[in-house]
């Protein structure tokens, strides 16, 4: 077989070698239309958009992303064509969970707020989850909103996200990007939301997708601290939202070693099924450092304030944190 891998997927090189597969290791800005058009399998991150204009004429049957998300994968497109969509749910969760707690914990600290916040949580998948456990073990009152699980679960606890608004200290955002379709999450949180947020000490997090908020409506709303990590139109992130954030980061909070272990493990386990590589018990060689330190969040805000326009140059340099 042929793989075309983005080459700053960790752990991979020499693994589907050893197997006697050929593997071309590119750059995201290098795979297009030419470089797939043979491949038999693409093994991809959230900077390749994979649809007609990549994959129409090629050999691709099956794409694996090494990402919890696949927005950047016209699914329909896929399946309609034959072609397999693999991707790694859960893979950063605790990653994303340890970058918001730090998120919440610096805001505190830096507001000289010094009673627990009403946490509101918009999308209680695998990240969700962990933050609302994390900050209930605090002792803090948690608000969950996810209308498809509500619905699903027959849930009676949940609350709408007008609701949380207006009850909660802290918003952070964790759904997929979504658009027409019920319960769309494109710009969920604009205008209408953040004017009945807004007040003193009022903290916006999308750790999520860009596009889940407004940007445009978080600038005209100057009352509210916002802690971004995912933004519209990356890698061209808009420089008056990171002069408006409270904290700013280059797509990295799911960015620990372990996650990116993870991810690289679920993706090739999965393709094996596929294709019966004979690496079914295979794992990424990730050896646990033997000093884990609390994660400094300030210095990831002060590389991309420092150069915003290396946005994926910080993104795909980032030394992956314990």
């Amino acid at each position: 077989m042929i793989f075309v891998i983005d080459c700053h997927i960790p752990y991979l090189r020499g693994v589907l070698e050893s197997q006697g597969h050929e593997c071309r290791y590119l750059e995201p800005e290098e795979i297009n239309a030419s470089t797939v058009r043979h491949a038999d399998c693409l093994m991809i991150r959230t900077r390749t958009r994979c649809n007609s204009t990549l994959l129409d004429n090629s050999a691709v049957r099956c794409i694996a992303t090494a990402t919890i998300g696949y927005d950047h994968i016209d699914v329909d497109y896929c399946h309609s064509n034959g072609i397999s969509v693999i991707s790694a749910p859960g893979c950063n969760a605790t990653a994303v969970e340890q970058y918001v707690d730090a998120a919440i914990r610096t805001w505190l600290k830096k507001r000289h707020i010094n009673k627990l916040p009403i946490v509101g949580i918009v999308g209680v998948g695998h990240v969700g989850t962990l933050v609302a456990k994390r900050w209930q073990d605090y002792g803090a009152q948690v608000l969950c909103c996810d209308p498809p699980r509500e619905r699903a679960e027959s849930l009676t606890d949940f609350k709408d996200i007008k609701q949380l608004a207006e009850n909660c200290d802290v918003i952070t955002l964790h759904t997929p990007l979504t658009h027409h379709c019920e319960h769309a999450t494109y710009h969920i949180v604009s205008d209408e939301i953040l004017d009945i947020f807004s007040g003193n000490n009022k903290l916006l997090i999308n750790a999520a997708r860009g596009g889940v908020l407004d940007e445009e409506s978080a600038i005209r709303h100057t009352n509210i601290d916002y802690i971004i990590d995912c933004w519209e139109h990356e890698p061209d992130i808009n420089k008056t939202m990171l002069q408006h954030c409270f904290i700013g980061t280059p797509h990295i909070a799911g960015y620990s070693a372990q996650g990116k272990a993870n991810a690289t493990t679920m993706i090739v386990r999965q393709i094996n099924k596929l294709y019966n590589l004979g690496l079914e018990n295979w794992a990424a060689p990730y050896q646990r450092s033997r000093t884990i330190s609390d994660y400094d969040i300030m210095a990831d805000d002060r590389a991309l304030r420092d150069a915003p326009n290396d946005f994926e140059k910080l993104r795909s340099n980032y030394k992956f944190r314990e």
